[in-house]
């Protein structure tokens, strides 16, 4: 993979230089200059934009638009808004590089969120097909392998039986003592 600063690179769009910005306050920039004014890097093989802004915990870039850090919007979805025009109501912007970090415009696309989530399982990027424990840090079944009530974890499918058997026997002694 070859990334490049985009220092030197011009924006293919309409080829003005990406750096350069006038020495604007913070708060006084539009989103499209905070996008470009915090940097990116141009990675050759993929036609990625990749942005150095902070990442959020699923590793998006966010920009701060109140300036606080109060109201974060993810940098991909400013992207598509600048150069695409507002995300229609009802979808959200995916990536057909499949890189969270990219702004690449072309790259940006609006669909809704089960379209997305059907691309996330077929590329193979759903967390649940990469886990390797379950949340009770128990080994899980091999990926694909599942059992009838679609868990994946043995141990916690015993457990629940045998918690189930109980709170059923708990119910049968109640009704019982109450028929009595």
């Amino acid at each position: 993979m070859t990334v490049t600063s985009l220092k030197t690179r011009t924006n293919r769009i309409n080829q003005t230089p990406l750096s350069g910005l006038p020495n604007v306050p913070v708060r006084d920039q539009t989103p499209l200059e905070r996008l470009l004014a915090l940097g990116w890097d141009y990675d050759e093989d993929t036609d990625c934009w990749l942005s150095r802004l902070r990442k959020n915990s699923d590793g998006y870039p966010v920009l701060s638009l109140s300036g606080h850090g109060l109201h974060e919007v993810g940098a991909h979805r400013v992207a598509f808004e600048l150069w695409r025009g507002p995300i229609p109501a009802g979808l959200v912007v995916m990536h057909s590089c499949d890189r969270p970090a990219c702004i690449n415009p072309v790259h940006l696309m609006a669909a809704p969120q089960r379209i997305n989530l059907i691309d996330m399982s077929e590329k193979g990027r759903a967390h649940w097909q990469t886990a390797k424990t379950c949340r009770h840090l128990h080994a899980l079944t091999p990926t694909g392998v599942r059992y009838a009530d679609g868990s994946r974890c043995g141990t916690c499918r015993r457990n629940r039986k045998i918690h189930a058997k109980v709170r059923n026997a708990a119910a049968a002694r109640w009704v019982a003592l109450a028929a009595a």
